[in-house]
C-alpha cells in the first residue's frame, strides 16, 4: 500500500499543491497579524480578508506565525514538502521516462526495424507480434518463452526459427498451423530486454537486488512499466508500419495462444483475399 502510495503521480501532485497553498497561507497570515506593516499588499490583505469566513482562521494562525522561530519552522516544513513532491512528480518520471525510451530504442534499433525492413523486401503482407510479459519474465526468466512456445505447440502451432538478417542479435520466430505447407508471415517476439524493468522496480521500492517483499506490488508496477514501454515502441515505429506491428498483452499462456489464433486466422483470411483479388491460386 505505502509503495503504492509513494509511486502514486496523483498523491504527489495533491502533496505539491498542499504544499505550495500552505507556504502561501503562512506567508500571508504573518502580514495579515503584522499590523505594524503597512505596505500596500498587507493593506490589501487586511481588506480582503477581514470580515471574511477565513478571519478567525488567519487571526489564529497568524498569531502563531508572527513568532519567527515558528515561522522559520512552518516555511522550513512547507519548502522541504515541496521540494520532496517536485522530485516525485517531474524529476523521478523524467528519469524512469528516460529509461524506458533508452529500451525501447534499443530494441527497435538492434531488432524490430530489421524485423520490419526484412519483412517489406520479402512480404506484401505480414504481422510482427509483440508479446508484452508478464511479471513472470522476472520470476522465472530461464522457462518463460519457453512455456510460451509449449502451450503454442500443444494448441496446434509450429514455431519456425529463422535468422531474417544475419545482423539480428537474435532470432525470430515464424508461426503456423501444424498442417500448413510452411509458415505465414507472422512473426512473434517476447522482448526479453524487459527484464531491465526489474531495476527500475527495485529502486522504487528501495530494496536490495532481488529482495522485493511485496510481490503483487512489484507484478502491479511491472504491468505499468510495460505498457509505458508500448507507447515509447509505438512512438519509434513508422506510422506506414504500425498497421502490422500488433501488441499482444496477456497473463496467462492460454489467453496468449488464444490471441495468436485469432492473428493466424485474421492474417490466413487476408492472404486469402489478396490471392483471390490476384487471381492467384495459392496464398503461399
Amino acid at each position: 500500500m505505502l509503495h503504492r502510495i509513494k509511486n502514486s503521480q496523483t498523491f504527489w501532485v495533491i502533496i505539491l499543491v498542499l504544499s505550495s497553498g500552505f507556504f502561501l497561507f503562512v506567508l500571508l497570515a504573518s502580514l495579515y497579524v503584522d499590523t505594524q506593516n503597512q505596505s500596500d499588499t498587507a493593506l490589501a490583505i487586511r481588506n480582503w480578508v477581514s470580515g471574511s469566513y477565513f478571519s478567525p482562521l488567519f487571526k489564529e494562525f497568524g498569531s502563531f506565525a508572527a513568532n519567527d522561530t515558528i515561522v522559520g519552522v512552518f516555511l522550513s516544513f512547507a519548502a522541504a514538502m515541496i521540494s520532496g513532491a517536485i522530485i516525485y512528480v517531474f524529476k523521478i518520471p523524467g528519469m524512469r521516462r528516460i529509461a524506458i525510451v533508452t529500451l525501447a530504442f534499443g530494441y527497435c534499433q538492434n531488432f524490430l526495424s530489421r524485423l520490419i525492413r526484412y519483412c517489406y523486401q520479402t512480404q506484401s503482407h505480414f504481422r510482427i507480434l509483440l508479446i508484452m510479459p508478464s511479471y513472470g519474465l522476472i520470476e522465472n526468466p530461464d522457462d518463460y518463452w519457453d512455456i510460451f512456445k509449449a502451450f503454442l505447440k500443444n494448441k496446434g502451432f509450429v514455431l519456425e526459427e529463422t535468422r531474417a538478417d544475419e545482423r539480428f542479435a537474435r532470432h525470430s520466430f515464424l508461426v503456423s498451423r501444424k498442417n500448413s505447407p510452411m509458415p505465414i508471415p507472422l512473426y512473434v517476439d517476447i522482448p526479453t530486454t524487459l527484464r531491465s524493468l526489474s531495476k527500475i522496480i527495485e529502486l522504487e521500492a528501495n530494496t536490495p537486488v532481488g529482495q522485493l517483499q511485496n510481490l503483487k506490488w512489484a507484478r502491479h508496477r511491472f504491468k505499468k512499466l510495460v505498457a509505458d514501454f508500448v507507447i515509447a515502441i509505438r512512438e519509434q515505429v513508422p506510422d506506414e508500419s504500425f498497421g502490422n506491428v500488433r501488441f499482444i498483452i496477456c497473463e496467462t499462456p492460454g489467453d496468449f495462444a488464444d490471441k495468436i489464433s485469432a492473428e493466424v486466422d485474421a492474417l490466413e483470411a487476408e492472404l486469402l483475399e489478396y490471392a483471390r483479388i490476384c487471381g492467384l491460386y495459392s496464398i503461399y
